[in-house]
């Protein structure tokens, strides 16, 4: 089994152990990660946040994924708190056994 199939069935395993328990159901269906490629993924570029178009929404930051060989942005963009006490917690990149992962943003509260 490579070190990519361990790492991808324990962070499985643990989420599917630990999500019921410690994340309200709406966070636990959004929550995920992906490996990204040899080097980090460059820094983000400068993007002017637009204006919010519906009260209470909440922004959620642009980033980046590897895809076909290459880190490709995503754009950010307004969504609504799936419950009223949610707050977003961002998504960022941590090195894992010398591998960049992305873990997903979430919603808790």
């Amino acid at each position: 089994m490579t070190r990519l199939t361990t790492l991808a069935l324990g962070v499985a395993a643990a989420l599917f152990i630990a999500a019921p328990v410690a994340m309200a159901p709406a966070s636990a269906a959004e929550m995920f990660f992906a490996i990204g490629g040899p080097n980090p993924p460059p820094a983000p570029p400068t993007i002017v946040q637009p204006a919010m178009p519906h009260a209470g929404m909440v922004w959620r930051e642009g980033h980046y994924m590897w895809r076909g060989g290459r880190y490709n942005w995503m754009k950010g963009e307004w969504v609504m708190p799936p419950y009223a006490t949610a707050t977003w917690t961002p998504g960022h990149w941590a090195v894992h056994d010398g591998r960049n992962v992305w873990i997903e943003g979430h919603w808790e509260g």
